[in-house]
């Protein structure tokens, strides 16, 4: 399963991030299953629409602080990549006229449901239960492996902030 999470953090992840970065809807449903293979799915609204906007800010999760170390690092990039996903996901519900979280259009609770449903269907598959935690372990190396890079690509990176406009600097090759 370490193997397996490896695999699917080098290869599906790494896919599924350029699968993102698309106009194609078929793409961006391919990015969402390979997501959903390491039970990831809310990292693909977080990445685009959250990272993209706050990277190299405090506002962002995935940019690592200079001198934080990576088990600093690791817990703060997961539950706020989450936090992030969560809100971006209320806010994108709430422009289309959905006030509640628990809606069948809610992206977050579709990836999460998406990932048991297929956890489920390897251990019926499989015949076994462990499939479960198995399934779920691997998806943990693939993300442990994307944090850890992301960790390293953006590591001590900053834009400054401009008082007079209230925004951070535009983003550049030195941000990334």
């Amino acid at each position: 399963m370490t193997s397996l999470g490896l695999f699917n953090g080098v290869f599906g992840i790494n896919v599924s991030h350029e699968l993102l970065h698309k106009n194609n809807r078929f793409e961006k449903a391919l990015a969402w299953a390979l997501l959903t293979n390491v039970n990831y799915c809310h990292w693909s609204d977080e990445h685009e629409v959250g990272h993209h906007a706050n990277v190299a800010t405090p506002l962002d999760p995935a940019t690592s602080k200079e001198g934080e170390t990576l088990f600093q690092f690791l817990p703060r990039t997961f539950v706020g990549s989450f936090r992030s996903s969560c809100r971006l996901e209320e806010e994108r519900l709430k422009k289309l006229g959905i006030h509640t979280w628990y809606t069948p259009r809610n992206r977050v609770i579709r990836g999460i449901l998406g990932s048991a449903v297929w956890a489920l269907t390897l251990a019926k598959i499989s015949k076994s239960k462990l499939a479960i935690p198995l399934f779920y372990f691997q998806g943990m190396v693939s993300a442990l492996l994307l944090e850890v890079v992301n960790y390293i690509e953006h590591f001590g990176l900053e834009r400054k902030f401009d008082p007079v406009t209230n925004q951070y600097e535009p983003v550049d090759p030195r941000h990334s």
